[in-house]
Order: structure tokens, then sequence, then C-alpha cells
């Protein structure tokens, strides 16, 4: 997983966690996932953890439909 939710700190050394994707959702014609959780936050530290949730809240981007 991406994000620009921590950096700088993980620019150069990213933190390695297990997700779980979810909630999938058609858009023209294709399925995506729309949400993921995190299941096993390895690395990652929990006050990094909380700047993701508060930067998406588990949503993860779809592309503009047809």
């Amino acid at each position: 997983m991406a994000g620009t939710w921590c950096l700088p700190e993980c620019q150069d050394d990213p933190y390695s966690v297990t997700v779980e994707l979810g909630d999938p959702e058609t858009t023209g014609g294709t399925t995506y996932f729309s949400g993921y959780s995190v299941t096993d936050p390895g690395d990652l530290p929990g006050e990094m953890e909380q700047r993701m949730e508060d930067a998406d809240g588990g949503r993860l981007m779809l592309p503009a439909g047809e």
C-alpha cells in the first residue's frame, strides 16, 4: 500500500503491513475494490496508522465511470 500520508518518513524506508481489500464496486464495466482494512500493522507505528486512517478512512479511489 502506498500513500502520501506517511511522507517524508516512509519515502526511503516504506512500512510493511498486511491489508485486506473489500467493498467491490463496478465502474465502467470493471469491478474494483473500494475499501481496505489493515489486518496486520507490521512495523507501522500507531501514529502512522492513525495518519493513514485520517487521510482516507479506509477508502480507495476509483477511476471515473463512463
